[in-house]
């Protein structure tokens, strides 16, 4: 039997419907360049190289980047990306602390209750082409 959890693709935020949402905080600059090319933006040099995104909505909300500067304009983003995509990271994720030297997307449970099925993922960037060629939509909440 596997010791591995069970993931969602479920959404909390929807009725029971089948979903492979992501959801990320960002600034309004980077939403625009977002938007322009319908793409999850790389780090900025210097800056934390992994890019978090969460499956609760709440979650998101609640996020406080303590980096940001509090004139910074923010806004929440959800990332509705391909079901065999969604599957793949539920699947090949590994959870942040064991993470070291690992070249894959990692998961945590910061803000969320580490007995649910929801997570949080970092996108490394080596997988963000991989991410970005599955993403199915983009919407600024």
């Amino acid at each position: 039997m596997s010791s591995r959890k069970s993931f969602a693709i479920f959404s909390p935020n929807s009725k029971n419907s089948l979903s492979s949402k992501l959801y990320r905080k960002m600034s309004l600059a980077e939403y625009n360049e977002t938007l322009r090319t319908n793409q999850l933006q790389p780090n900025i040099k210097g800056s934390e190289s992994t890019k978090w995104l969460s499956q609760r909505l709440d979650k998101v909300k609640k996020f406080n980047n303590k980096i940001v500067n509090k004139n910074t304009e923010q806004v929440i983003v959800e990332f509705e990306l391909e079901i065999p995509y969604f599957v793949y990271i539920n699947a090949t994720s590994v959870h942040q602390k064991n993470s070291k030297g690992m070249p894959l997307i990692k998961y945590y449970y910061e803000g969320l209750d580490e007995n649910d099925i929801y997570r949080n993922f970092g996108i490394i960037p080596r997988e963000l082409e991989f991410f970005n060629n599955n993403i199915k939509n983009i919407t600024k909440l």
